[in-house]
């Protein structure tokens, strides 16, 4: 509230409102301040609006207290009431942030509520940002490998190995079979048994040899197709580990936003029913927190047993997986052995073409030299020719 009163020098009017000078009332037959702008002539009203300034409400009540001198406890009561008042707004701002009041409390809870609910944020975001990461590079890994097989399979000598190791497995079971074949006649003409229970039974032999051979082959085909499914599986785990961490997380999460509420209800709790009654709530709060911190302890106990099982697992398969590589290798140093000797004749014969085609290359680069020799003098003889014409018709 605020109001303009006119503040013109050595103004009379002025001075007997604020309660300095009353003469100045008694020419215009005005003793009471409520009608004293009233009883004011016109002209002296109109020289005294050429300067205002706006006064406040505290100004006018002080104002007032200060011109009003017909009682002093009357006055001293005012200026109580306004002390009190002033005391009373500077006690209730400053109560605010004081522990153990309501007010206290509630914005105390408020604010750790807030901090408690941001931090959440940012652990799910980072939390988030770390999936993302590992996501994208097991996609850039996948693709890596699918490339590299593309690439090996598009490969001429890879092709070319792969067919020279299958004949080399047909040539290995022809020699073995004419060896056996061999030992049967020797055995058959050493002895003068009965010969064809030596062939029977050298032939169940021979055919209980191949049937090892077969099982051992299958065995080994069935290992390198099972290896994919092995990888995945232990992916697909991977994905069910990191996916129950991400359900435990959001449990922990949950269980925050629990306690927040918890903590509030108990808060609300005090507030209404008094102080026991909110105290008993909140060692039941802590018992309860308590409890799902040794349930989370056991469940964690739980999983790092299954993760050091799980780790024994892959350990073991690891093993088996080597061993089954080292008899591939070997497997295949028998066959490269019987390989070397076919690609050392292949690359002869390809030395042999290649020097052929350099040679028919040259000899037809040199016949292209002399051709376009020759067309380039019969350009310059025709552009001579052309130019001589030109000179002449000049």
């Amino acid at each position: 509230m605020s109001l303009f009163v006119p503040i013109a020098p050595h103004d009379s009017i002025k001075r007997a409102h604020f309660g300095t000078d009353l003469s100045a009332l008694q020419s215009h037959g005005c003793t009471n301040k409520k009608n004293l702008l009233s009883t004011i002539p016109r002209q002296q009203q109109q020289q005294q609006q050429q300067r205002w300034e706006r006064v406040t409400a505290n100004d006018l009540d002080t104002a007032k207290l200060l011109s009003d001198t017909t009682s002093d406890p009357t006055r001293q009561r005012k200026e109580f009431e306004m002390e009190k008042r002033r005391l009373h707004q500077d006690s209730v701002e400053k109560s605010k942030m004081w522990p153990g009041t309501i007010l206290g409390e509630r914005i105390r809870t408020l604010e750790r509520k807030d901090e408690k609910e941001q931090q959440l944020e940012a652990e799910k975001l980072r939390v988030d940002a770390e999936w993302h990461v590992i996501v994208a590079q097991e996609r850039t890994e996948k693709i890596r490998r699918a490339r590299d097989a593309q690439r090996l399979a598009a490969i001429p000598e890879m092709r070319l190995l792969n067919s020279q190791l299958s004949l080399a497995n047909i040539l290995e079971e022809r020699k073995l079979q004419i060896q056996h074949k061999k030992q049967l006649d020797a055995l058959i003409q050493a002895n003068s048994v009965d010969g064809r229970s030596i062939v029977a039974r050298a032939k169940q032999e021979h055919v209980m040899e191949i049937v090892k051979q077969e099982l051992a082959r299958r065995e080994a085909r069935k290992v390198a197709q099972t290896y994919p499914a092995v990888i995945q599986e232990k992916r697909n785990k991977k994905r069910m580990e990191k996916e129950e961490d991400r359900k435990i997380q959001q449990r922990v999460i949950e269980t925050a936003k629990l306690e927040l509420k918890i903590e509030a209800d108990t808060l609300e709790a005090k507030r209404q029913a008094g102080f026991r009654e909110v105290q008993e709530a909140y060692t039941r709060a802590l018992q309860d927190k308590m409890t799902k911190a040794i349930e989370k302890k056991a469940h964690d106990a739980e999983v790092e047993f299954e993760h050091a099982l799980y780790q024994q697992a892959t350990q073991d398969c690891s093993e088996k997986l080597k061993n089954v590589a080292v008899m591939k290798s070997q497997a295949k140093e028998r066959a490269y052995d019987v390989v070397k000797e076919k690609i050392l004749e292949l690359e002869i014969v390809t030395d042999y073409r290649i020097r052929d085609a350099v040679e028919k290359m040259q000899n037809a680069h040199k016949g292209r030299l002399e051709q376009r020799e020759i067309r380039d003098a019969e350009r310059r003889i025709q552009l001579d020719t052309e130019v001589a014409k030109g000179r002449a018709l000049q």
